[in-house]
């Protein structure tokens, strides 16, 4: 951790993907981004109801004795069922790896500058320092719920009682789709390819702030959406400031292995207190300023 020393971070060079003002109208073409956030979108949905229908037919087989008595009720049982989860994840995060990499294998620019992944210094400690920012807001969204009275409701509450107390296959699967998976997946889309692209058209913090938004609606349901919405607005500041997408890859990855470390050792029938709730609250805003005040010291030079 010796990168995040105060006399030892190198200058980053300038950040020429994303100018603070949108290029001309002409230079670059955004459609392409929603475009291919609709095909991964749609091939996450194809494949899952696929592989749910197949597995729900299985199970009506077993039970029944036939394929053609496949139930509403049995298919959403699938759905909520952990395999049924992790099917959906692995289709997430595919389809979305895919529709990052073949647009940026076919684009004229180096691939590496294409989705932003350039090597810069002390980008894994600043993942480090990331994954911080990011665990608070998860800690601060989830104390908002509790407040509320909506804690476990929503998709992080169906994954919660689904993995919890896992098997360690279990474990092992949900390790490699959950964090690994998830966190290259979606942040080659969101961070690597449509923020680049995005900036290139409309500038740094507009990129940042739709690139957000299509990762908050990705996810789902109004509750998860609203965090992952707020954890994309990090994320997409975090790699303005570091100057590379690796570092929101380690942080990524890293979150959400906390996140599942803490759904398979907590009970989800646990409620935090209010007393409790308003200490989370407080400690997750504190790790989300710690977070963004080091943040600071990584913003690149002006160009």
């Amino acid at each position: 951790m010796d990168e995040l020393g105060t006399a030892d971070i190198a200058p980053l060079p300038p950040i020429s993907y994303a100018p603070l003002a949108p290029a001309p109208a002409s230079a670059h073409r955004v459609w392409t981004v929603f475009a291919a956030f609709g095909v991964a979108l749609a091939s996450t949905i194809t494949f899952t109801a696929a592989v749910l229908l197949a597995l729900a037919a299985r199970e009506a087989q077993l039970v029944e004795g036939s394929f053609t008595r496949v139930t509403r009720e049995g298919f959403e049982f699938t759905l909520r069922s952990p395999v049924g989860l992790l099917g959906s994840g692995l289709a997430a995060c595919l389809s979305f790896a895919l529709c990052a990499l073949v647009p940026a294998s076919l684009s004229p620019d180096l691939f590496e500058a294409r989705l932003r992944l350039a090597h810069r210094p002390g980008w894994g400690a600043w993942g480090l320092v990331v994954a911080v920012g990011m665990l608070g807001v998860g800690q601060v969204s989830s104390a908002l719920l509790t407040l509320a009275g909506l804690a476990g409701r929503g998709s992080l509450g169906e994954i919660h009682r689904a993995l919890y107390h896992p098997s360690p296959g279990l474990a092992l699967a949900a390790f490699a789709i959950v964090c690994v998976g998830a966190g290259v997946g979606e942040e080659l889309f969101f961070r690597g390819y449509a923020q680049t692209r995005l900036a290139q058209r409309w500038g740094a913090w507009p990129s940042v702030l739709a690139s957000a938004a299509l990762f908050g609606l990705v996810h789902g349901d109004p509750l998860h959406a609203t965090f992952a919405f707020a954890a994309g607005v990090l994320l997409g500041w975090a790699s303005l400031r570091t100057g590379t997408v690796r570092t929101t890859l380690v942080a990524h990855v890293a979150n959400n292995a906390a996140s599942l470390a803490s759904m398979a050792l907590t009970d989800p029938a646990h409620r935090d207190s209010p007393r409790e709730a308003a200490v989370s609250l407080i400690a997750g805003a504190a790790m989300i300023a710690l977070s963004t005040l080091a943040l600071r010291r990584a913003k690149p030079p002006a160009a």
